[in-house]
């Protein structure tokens, strides 16, 4: 949730490698409301006492179900991280063999590169062209087919979780976080309201697409400052 600490943890160490699992996740973060066109860019928004409540509501922890075949997105992240052996499933692409052609998704990349993974040059040479490989990435079809998809799923379920009718207002595209197995956590402990373009009034609605329990999962506060 917005202004409260999280990290990603890393990933279970204290498993033998057999049982250890690569955590991979979208994250999508919901305004209850935008700020008044003439408040300046990175202004609060103004709330009344209704939205206040209703904010508070559901900003509480809580953990939601969805359908899985309505939306596949096992299968899409599949898709959109390259994986062409079927034996390779997302929760072990640690222990994958690294192609030499480098995949589209900087965070697939990332992710080996923050384990501390030796990484391909073409990988390395990926991350030194970001923008040009991000073009190409959101042009990809398997990410367009995402996202569209993704569009649904927070029309369909993220938005009556948060509980407003008037709707909300989403990020798109969301947050990828992959953790494959290491010391090395990909992000720092931080509140979102410590960056600019986040406002106050956020709520994170985080989706893991593999496995998560004990270290291997995102620790956050269970409210501000707590």
């Amino acid at each position: 949730m917005n202004g409260e600490d999280e990290a990603a943890a890393p990933a279970d160490l204290r498993a033998p490698p057999a049982t250890q699992h690569t955590a991979i996740a979208a994250q999508e973060e919901s305004p209850r409301a935008a700020a008044a066109p003439d408040a300046g860019e990175h202004a609060p928004p103004v709330l009344d006492a209704k939205a206040e409540a209703l904010l508070a509501e559901a900003r509480k922890e809580q953990v939601f179900s969805y359908d899985t075949k309505r939306f596949p997105f096992r299968e899409m992240f599949r898709r959109m991280f390259q994986l062409q052996d079927d034996a390779v499933t997302l929760d072990k692409v640690h222990a994958m063999e690294l192609p030499d052609r480098a995949p589209l998704s900087l965070a697939f990349i990332h992710a080996f590169k923050v384990a501390g993974r030796k990484t391909p040059k073409n990988w390395n040479k990926a991350l030194s062209r970001k923008k040009d490989r991000l073009k190409k990435f959101i042009a990809s079809r398997a990410f367009k087919d995402f996202n569209d998809l993704f569009a649904k799923f927070v029309e369909e379920v993220v938005v009556p979780i948060i509980g407003d009718e008037t709707g909300v207002v989403s990020q798109n595209p969301p947050t990828f976080r992959v953790q494959i197995p290491s010391a090395s956590p990909i992000g720092n402990l931080h509140k979102d309201s410590d960056y600019e373009r986040h406002v106050d009034t956020e709520i994170n609605i985080w989706v893991p697409v593999t496995d998560v329990f004990g270290a291997n999962t995102l620790h956050t506060e269970s409210e501000p400052g707590k």
